[in-house]
């Protein structure tokens, strides 16, 4: 089997060919953005060869205050292109809907795609985080602090939120 970095130098000379020719046809210059794409994921692949890896588990420290980030970045303007409304169900008092999760409550989340409604709450929530830490969508969202991992919420964007709470609600990412 070859190894990524000759592959990644066959690609770089099926590149150079595709650019050098002087009157280009659209599948030549589309054939060389395939093989830029590919020379992009071949030149990964040879730096991750270098590198072996363990797979552990960790634990992450949730706090209130993250659950509460999490749920703002989500409900303005994560999940917003398939959610139309948000009802708040719990027996606690609460200034913002975002803060209902962290205080015990949950929030039924209505899916205009799908028509449907679904309740989320804090174990679904944890179960989401936990999902995304395994399967990551477009951010590392985790630090070391004291020797424990933490979020960081600064790298929580509305994106990684709709990604949480899909996780949380459906067990995958369905939108987006």
């Amino acid at each position: 089997m070859r190894s990524a970095k000759e592959i990644t130098e066959s690609l770089e000379i099926a590149k150079g060919l595709c650019e050098g020719k002087t009157n280009e046809s659209w599948n030549a210059r589309k054939a060389g953005r395939v093989m830029a794409e590919l020379i992009t994921h071949f030149k990964k692949k040879e730096i991750e060869e270098q590198y072996d890896r363990v797979q552990i588990i960790a634990t992450v420290v949730i706090s209130k205050e993250d659950i509460d980030d999490i749920m703002v970045s989500a409900l303005e303007g994560g999940i917003t292109y398939w959610v139309d409304k948000v009802e708040p169900r719990c027996g606690i008092e609460f200034d913002f809907a975002s803060d209902v999760i962290s205080k015990g409550g949950s929030i039924l989340i209505h899916d205009n795609e799908e028509d449907a409604t679904y309740e989320l709450t804090k174990a679904k929530l944890l179960q989401g985080i936990r999902m995304y830490a395994e399967q990551p969508k477009n951010s590392d969202i985790f630090e070391v602090i004291d020797h424990e991992l933490h979020i960081d919420c600064g790298m929580v964007d509305a994106e990684v939120a709709d990604a949480i709470i899909q996780y949380a609600l459906f067990g995958e990412i369905i939108y987006g």
